[in-house]
Parts: C-alpha cells; structure tokens; sequence
C-alpha cells in the first residue's frame, strides 16, 4: 500500500470538504495563524463543518500561533475543541478523518492517505501537541 497520494493544487478543497462529508466521528485537524491568508474555503467547506456538527461529530483543532489570537478563534467557535499547540515553529498542516483517512501538506505539496502507518505518524504528531500544551 502506498504510504500517500499527491493531490492535484485545484482539487485540495473539493478533497477537503469530501473527507469532512464523509466523516462520522472526529475530525482533528491543526490550524497555523496564517492558514486564513493562504486558504480560502468557501461556503461549501463551511457548510459541510456545520452538517457534520450537527450530525454528532466532534472538531479538536490544533492551534498554532498567538495566545491572543486563539484565544479570539476558540470564542468565534464554541462548538470546536481548541488545544493551543505552541507557536508556529512546529506547525505541520494536517487533517485525520475517523482515524481512517488524513490529508497533509509536504512543503508545498498536499498529499492524501489512507495508509494506517501514515496515519499513525500523524497521529502521533498531534499527541506531541497535546502533550506540548498540557506541558506548558
């Protein structure tokens, strides 16, 4: 099985707002500062955010950056779990779907995966987030 696949730079979000449609359970994701300057989703991705609240689905984003502007982003959220994971030093974009599907970004490429051993490591990489919060 192939450790992950590339995805296309105009096919990002439609994979994005897929994963989030198809998820059931859990979405954990990281969130850098400046994502809001490079990403720009539109009303489909937001939509598909709510669906899945309402559906029973828990968010955990991982925040890096200021304390100040998480502090912002987890009260314009209230429905989402915020864990400040530090500063953006250590920021690695990613995405892990129900712990069966993830997506990442390589430098500047965005790559897919449903390889468990992928996952693992990124799994991995958020509990060295949550233990950098708890530590700090």
């Amino acid at each position: 099985m192939k450790l992950y696949f590339e995805i296309a730079d105009d096919m990002v979000l439609a994979k994005v707002i897929a994963l989030v449609e198809q998820a059931e359970k859990q979405l954990l994701v990281s969130e850098g500062e400046d994502d809001s300057h490079q990403v720009q989703p539109d009303e489909k991705y937001y939509k598909a955010l709510a669906a899945f609240l309402e559906r029973g689905g828990q968010i955990v984003r991982y925040y890096f950056g200021s304390k100040e502007r998480f502090g912002k982003c987890r009260k314009s959220n209230p429905s989402v779990t915020y864990i400040y994971a530090g500063s953006m030093e250590e920021y690695q974009r990613a995405v892990i779907v129900d712990g069966k599907k993830s997506m990442a970004k390589i430098g500047r490429q965005f790559v897919f995966s449903e390889n468990p051993q992928w996952i693992n490591l990124l799994r991995v990489y958020f509990e060295n987030c949550r233990i950098t919060y708890l530590s700090s």
